[in-house]
């Protein structure tokens, strides 16, 4: 195959597997996050549910202090049950590990399939473009998140220049030939 287009197919590939590097980077992170959310949560719901009946019980808080805390537990219980974020980190989770997995195919799309001898470019620049719908279809299928917060986040990544896709960057998300 001709170098120019190998190279052309490997850069754009490449510019592929950061894009997947970061959707799951960024998956895996607020899946976290909401995990944390979930976990925390739910142990502050409890704890101030059970100071305000252990308060009432025991005659050791005032009225107001027990309606507070019994108020603020109703409303992080509420909150937990309607965001579900124990459901929504799976969710982010689950999509992490497929952009993950793009990833990988990627990384062997790059270091072994193109490295082939005679390798037909029509075939590698078509298995690119399954690769790339296998991105688009994930990203379409991503679970809700917080618009304002990835928005910054997006700017944020721009003005840094992290759009240009950095040797370094490549490197991480596919490795280095001998790394595969």
């Amino acid at each position: 195959m001709d170098d120019k287009l190998t190279e052309r197919i490997r850069h754009d590939a490449e510019c592929l597997a950061v894009d997947c590097f970061y959707a799951e980077k960024a998956h895996l992170s607020y899946a976290a996050a909401l995990h944390r959310l979930a976990i925390w949560g739910g142990a502050v719901a409890a704890i101030l549910a059970a100071e305000a009946g252990l308060g009432g019980i025991a005659d050791m808080l005032p009225a107001t202090a027990i309606g507070v805390l019994a108020l603020l537990s109703t409303v992080i219980t509420t909150y937990i049950t309607a965001a579900q974020p124990g459901e929504l980190s799976e969710q982010h989770h689950a999509r992490g590990v497929d952009f993950n997995t793009l990833r990988l195919k990627l990384r062997r799309f790059i270091h072994i399939e193109l490295e082939m001898p005679n390798l037909d470019p029509q075939l590698a620049m078509a298995k690119l473009g399954e690769l790339a719908s296998q991105q688009y279809d994930l990203a379409k299928q991503q679970p809700p998140t917080p618009s304002g917060f990835w928005y910054r986040r997006a700017k944020k990544s721009v003005a840094k220049g992290d759009e240009l896709y950095q040797r370094d960057e490549a490197l991480a998300a596919v490795g280095s030939a001998t790394d595969a």
